[in-house]
């Protein structure tokens, strides 16, 4: 079993580690929504992401989301004091004393981003969470406005440019994935390790850091 991001299950109860082999049986089996609702349980939030985001459809994740993951007020509060303390910064690591109401709002966000991206902004909204919500509307009100062709030029280039100025500062949370590329659950700080690599030759790899995290060259660029 690949247990989350740091390569050990030193961090991994009996109970979790079994739950973590459940999903894998039911990920062997095709069976997607089974699988991401043991990693759930097992607290294996990096895991099920990967299944969220690699294996199941948008309707398939959106219908997990809304049957499977009750939300309201309350647990949005719960969720969100969790975030804020030092403790919420440990995905991937420790996670056996996350409530889980924080994987519900995590999951909710990461299908919020998933329809954002794929151009279903109206639908994505009630999954943002709330401090997010009105930079959505605005980004995507702007994008409505830009793709009209009955709307003045000048209308419609403010408003391309209110939306890409928006997906530039806030791109993550209104558009990043959760694990690679854009590695939201670290708040897009570090890569994550390869996990597809990981999956296929069944072992740890860590990140391939470039040295000092220095770029040699502008990518791109010719020499």
């Amino acid at each position: 079993m690949i247990v989350e991001c740091d390569g050990s299950d030193a961090l991994v109860s009996t109970g979790r580690s079994a739950l973590g082999d459940n999903a894998l049986l039911q990920l062997a089996c095709g069976n997607f929504h089974d699988s991401m609702a043991a990693f759930l349980k097992g607290k294996l939030w990096l895991d099920a992401a990967w299944v969220a985001e690699q294996l199941m459809t948008t309707a398939e994740l959106k219908a997990f989301v809304d049957n499977e993951l009750p939300w309201d007020a309350t647990r949005e509060q719960r969720a969100l004091k969790y975030e804020e303390s030092d403790a919420g910064a440990l995905l991937g690591y420790d996670e056996s004393g996350v409530p889980d109401d924080f994987y519900t709002h995590r999951m909710r966000w990461l299908l919020a981003r998933r329809l954002a991206s794929e151009g279903r902004g109206d639908i994505s909204l009630p999954y943002f969470p709330q401090a997010n919500q009105t930079i959505a509307k605005d980004c995507f009100s702007s994008l409505k406005t830009a793709r009209n062709p009955k709307l003045p030029i000048a209308q419609r280039a403010r408003a391309w440019q209110n939306a890409a100025w928006l997906a530039r500062t806030q791109g993550l949370e209104l558009l990043g994935t959760e694990r690679e590329p854009d590695n939201a659950a670290t708040e897009g700080q570090f890569d994550a390790p390869p996990t597809r690599q990981i999956r296929l030759a069944g072992k740890f790899q860590e990140p391939d850091y470039p040295a000092n995290n220095l770029v040699s060259k502008p990518l791109g660029l010719p020499t």
